[in-house]
């Protein structure tokens, strides 16, 4: 009987004192091993920027597959182990079915039965005539893109399987929420020493993007560290209930405020400590959407405490503590969080975020049953991005949405399932008078804050999120297995203690079996994420080297440098031959270097063309929707090969990605070609507005093919500096005969004028910059207002005393108003800072006479 009884009664019943304890489920070195370890990730993957890189993607990986094969190995060496059943695990596996149907390849009839929308599309965008028809698709838009997407799916369901199957004692659950409770911890001393320090790096060596300010720790995106702030901030508080509970016959404030404070007491203290800080962190994140899930957590928790009571007497002292958190928030972040709400955009506006909502909204409505593809939307939202800001999405900012679209009602179905299913766990948790129970409190809060989140943020998307907000799910599990295991009534019927043999062995080897399979599913994931990796090294080489020939527009390198681009370009996607990035950017740079090496239209440049036009249009059968590709081949194909086919091509490529600077170009440049004059217009000022330094190609393409001045000067219409760039070209450029009224003197003096105006407006707002002044009281001077020019020299020159040319300039207007003792004395604070400069010293001996006669 004491086997049968072993078998049955997990270590929580020992604990609480139902049953004896049996040395069998004891700690031994699989818990051990598997806690250290599971620790391990937890603490590595928010310290690893969230595991952005391929890099840490593989580290990430493979601790993930020896953590599912140690479980699956314990369950094999230990018959005593029995695999942890849940409810739960069917939406995953239904899930994990879905998106692994979405890479099978199915004849056409058959895939039309499923989403018709899927094949008309493809067959529209392949060009069977030209491409040829293999007769069968996938659901997908992009293979690689799902697969990758399902890779890294893996290792939060590998986590939440694990965090089932190991935590089984209460022991266990508590080590895991104060490891939890730490790493958030330290995750925010960062965050908060980064925000003190002012740092705009990283680690103060890795610097922020646009170099704002560090205020996330390791985090690039300030809305990721607050989703995991808040789920860190989940964890401590419910090992936070737990002691408060386990502590619940002592008398409180004689242990926690008298002199006589021990471990405990101290430990506690230091919890709420942190709990303090990390809601301050948040609020100091500047996060808008991490500020209000935690708002909506806090309430609900101080809610529910308040209306169940069965957290112990100490759920009041714990609720007084999260509105105290609160307050200090509000206290330390409240002008910098009203700013950010009312007047700072940051990162992606709101404004942006319902554009891409509805946009995504718009897509999923051509696909609604089955999407476009477990991870496919980069590449597929672009057709139906309506963005005007020059702003590229990835993510839709909604992680509801993005599904929606990748993987149709059936999707979302199943994952508000699941959510379903964790939020029953959760209610009958905080209902139960289970002592442990006290803690669903707390993972309820993270899991409400994260669900909250993820209604304008992605942060699920990475596994230092995506994994911990599967712990904190595996946990409710646990917690639910554990009250129920501890039940009087689960420990008084003989019945459901003992099943028969056969049913045992059954869930032993069906466990143990589908552990293997995803200790084995995991494996397989290790030489795709090693390539990747090995891919990723690469491509930092040809970004490094791209940034370095793009200063000069490409026509600084040599052979040698397009030959290591190009080299490093094609081990990159040898590596990773489904990656259409690669692929598209390997043969972006090879025409690059055929274009910079090979005389135009000699021999090898065109079998070179036909060449590159032959790859990109291989590109294209990977990712159909991807119109960077089929862009360029529309390019090379119109303007160098003479194919009918080119300016269709460009069309298509401009109607898959509006949003890609060299594709807006390419169409404006086809525009050109063909008189579309408004259109071009339209989208070169599209291309500049996503990439600057197009601006100048678009300027050639109206002053030297097209011979349009006036619509290279629309096209720079509200920028004051490049007005004044224009009008010097204006002035140098040779008129040709065609040119007709307005002529280019005109158009130079209108280029004028309008910089004028603009300057004018800028300095007359706050904060006008040095510079600007400068350029206005250059203007002034110019137009002979020498009394307004010397006002708005002194005040650029308050901004930057140093500039010793406009001191001069100033000194001249002074001189021009009759004001020459100040106009003196501005030439020899010149002198001063410039000795010996002639034409400095030539004004000055002039002024020196004047003043003299003077007096």
């Amino acid at each position: 009987m004491k086997t049968t009884r072993t078998v049955l009664q997990p270590a929580v019943a020992h604990e609480s004192g139902l049953v004896p304890k049996d040395p069998d489920l004891g700690v031994n070195w699989w818990d051990a091993c598997s806690e250290t370890l599971l620790i391990g990730l937890l603490a590595f993957m928010p310290f690893a920027l969230g595991v952005v890189r391929p890099w840490s993607e593989l580290v990430v990986h493979s601790l993930t597959a020896v953590l599912a094969t140690i479980i699956a190995l314990r369950l094999l060496v230990n018959p005593l182990r029995s695999f942890a059943w849940s409810w739960t695990y069917l939406p995953i596996a239904l899930f994990l079915l879905l998106a692994a149907c979405h890479l099978i390849p199915l004849p056409n009839g058959v895939l039309a039965s499923l989403s018709a929308s899927t094949v008309d599309a493809k067959s529209t965008l392949l060009e069977p005539a030209y491409l040829g028809d293999t007769g069968s698709t996938a659901l997908t838009f992009y293979a690689h893109g799902t697969a990758r997407a399902l890779r890294l799916l893996l290792v939060p369901i590998t986590l939440f399987v694990v965090t089932i199957n190991l935590v089984q004692r209460p022991e266990q659950l508590k080590r895991l929420l104060a490891a939890i409770a730490v790493i958030g911890g330290a995750v925010t001393a960062l965050a908060l020493a980064q925000t003190l320090s002012g740092t705009t790096d990283i680690y103060w060596s890795l610097p922020m993007p646009g170099g704002a300010v560090a205020r996330s720790g390791p985090f690039v995106n300030r809305g990721h560290f607050a989703q995991f702030t808040n789920l860190s901030i989940g964890a401590s508080i419910g090992l936070l209930l737990i002691m408060f509970r386990e502590s619940q016959a002592e008398r409180w404030p004689t242990k926690h405020f008298g002199k006589n404070r021990n471990f405990e007491s101290w430990v506690t203290w230091l919890i709420g400590t942190a709990i303090v800080a990390e809601v301050v962190a948040v609020a100091l994140s500047l996060s808008r959407g991490g500020a209000v899930a935690l708002l909506v957590a806090l309430v609900s928790t101080v809610v529910l405490l308040s209306l169940l009571g069965n957290a112990g007497r100490r759920g009041p002292l714990l609720a007084g503590l999260l509105l105290a958190a609160f307050g200090a928030a509000i206290y330390f972040g409240y002008d910098a969080m009203y700013h950010r709400f009312t007047v700072d955009s940051g990162g992606t506006p709101y404004g942006e975020r319902e554009r891409i909502l509805r946009d995504s909204i718009n897509l999923f409505q051509q696909y609604p049953a089955l999407g476009t593809g477990f991870g496919t939307f980069q590449f597929v939202f672009p057709m139906v991005d309506s963005a005007t800001l020059g702003l590229v999405a990835t993510h839709a900012e909604n992680e509801y949405a993005q599904i929606l679209v990748e993987t149709g009602v059936v999707g979302l179905v199943i994952v508000v399932a699941f959510m379903a299913m964790i939020g029953r766990h959760f209610i009958a948790n905080i209902r139960s008078t289970f002592p442990l129970a006290a803690s669903a409190y707390g993972l309820g809060f993270g899991l409400i804050a994260a669900a909250v989140h993820s209604f304008t943020d992605f942060g699920q998307h990475f596994p230092a999120i995506g994994g911990l907000s599967a712990v904190l799910c595996g946990l409710l599990v646990s917690l639910s297995r554990m009250r129920r295991q501890a039940s009087p009534a689960r420990t008084a019927t003989p019945a459901r203690v003992a099943p028969s043999g056969g049913v045992r062995r059954l869930r032993i080897s069906t466990g143990m079996a589908a552990m293997l399979a995803l200790a084995v599913a995991m494996g397989m994931t290790l030489p795709a994420a090693e390539a990747a990796r090995r891919a990723d090294a690469h491509w930092a080489k040809v970004t490094e080297l791209e940034q370095v020939l793009a200063a000069d527009a490409w026509n600084s390198g040599t052979e040698a440098d397009f030959a290591t681009l190009i080299a490093e370009a094609a081990a990159a996607s040898d590596l990773q031959p489904g990656d259409v990035t690669y692929r598209y950017g390997l043969n972006a740079h090879r025409w690059r270097a055929v274009t910079r090496l090979h005389e135009a239209y000699s021999e090898p440049y065109m079998a070179y063309a036909r060449r590159i036009v032959d790859e990109l249009h291989q590109v294209r059968k990977l990712c159909p929707t991807f119109g960077a590709p089929v862009s360029l081949a529309g390019q090379i194909e119109a303007f160098v090969l003479g194919d009918p086919a080119g300016p269709d091509h460009v069309r298509l490529g401009y109607k898959l990605a509006p949003t890609d600077a060299a594709v807006c170009f390419a169409s404006g440049r086809l525009e050109v070609r063909e008189g579309q004059w408004e259109s071009s217009l339209a989208n070169f000022q599209r291309a500049v507005k996503i990439e600057g330094r197009l601006l100048q190609e678009a300027i050639n393409q109206y002053l030297e093919v097209a011979e349009r001045p006036d619509l290279a000067l629309a096209l720079v219409n509200d920028d004051p500096e490049q007005l004044m760039f224009l009008a010097a070209r204006f002035d140098k450029a040779p008129v040709p005969e065609s040119d007709e009224p307005p002529a280019r003197p005109e158009l130079a003096r209108q280029a004028r004028d309008r910089a004028f105006a603009l300057y004018k407006i800028r300095c007359a707002s706050p904060g006008p910059t040095a510079n600007d002044l400068a350029a206005l009281a250059d203007m002034l001077q110019e137009r002979g207002d020498s009394a307004a020019a010397i006002i708005e020299y002194r005040r650029a020159l308050a901004l930057a005393f140093t500039q010793v040319e406009w001191r001069f300039n100033l000194a001249k207007c002074l001189a021009a108003a009759g004001r020459n003792a100040e106009a003196l004395r501005e030439i020899e604070s010149c002198l001063r800072q410039r000795p010996g400069w002639a034409e400095a010293e030539k004004l000055a001996e002039r002024l020196k006479a004047v003043v003299g006669e003077v007096q």
